[in-house]
């Protein structure tokens, strides 16, 4: 009985286990319309993996320059800004936490309204720079003394080694 159920057990944890494989492995990301790309596919390999997120983190370091087309491809949430959010996102996709990052439609532009109720008078509220002239002599500049003046040590401290050190006794309450 006990080996039946562990061979049981163990045949459900090998199913599972190559079926969370698949869904992480899968690449069932949207194509982005003209591109030939899936979206997340940073490095255009041709699959979403971790080395788009990679390309991601190090694009958002200055330490490579996405193209155009790369950065698109690498807004996973298509806000216009690439994140670490974006790179984040993949990391959990290539996991098989989250599903493929999926193409949103195209937000629908403002109603128009009439022009001429929407027009507002531009006002002046620029300050008056003019100087005003006044008798008062020009003062000094005045010295900023709030920060210590430091002076660079001139030869390095010294600590004789066979001595040990002694440290205050702090008592605790």
């Amino acid at each position: 009985m006990v080996k039946r159920f562990v061979a049981v057990i163990t045949a459900l944890l090998i199913v599972l286990s190559c079926t969370f494989a698949a869904l992480a492995s899968s690449n069932e990301t949207e194509i982005i319309p003209g591109s030939g790309f899936s979206l997340g596919d940073a490095d255009m390999n041709g699959s979403v993996n971790v080395k788009d997120s990679t390309a991601i983190q190090k694009h958002i370091a200055d330490m490579i320059v996405l193209t155009a087309e790369q950065l698109n491809l690498a807004d996973t949430d298509q806000n216009g800004t690439v994140n670490i959010k974006d790179a984040t996102y993949i990391q959990k996709q290539v996991a098989g936490l989250v599903p493929p990052a999926a193409i949103k439609p195209p937000a629908n532009p403002p109603a128009t309204t009439d022009a001429a109720a929407t027009v507002t008078e531009p006002t002046d509220n620029t300050p008056d720079t003019t100087p005003v002239a006044t008798d008062a002599p020009a003062s000094a500049p005045v010295q900023d003394t709030t920060q210590a003046t430091t002076t660079a040590p001139t030869e390095e401290p010294t600590r004789d080694s066979d001595k040990p050190i002694e440290l205050p006794f702090i008592p605790i309450n």
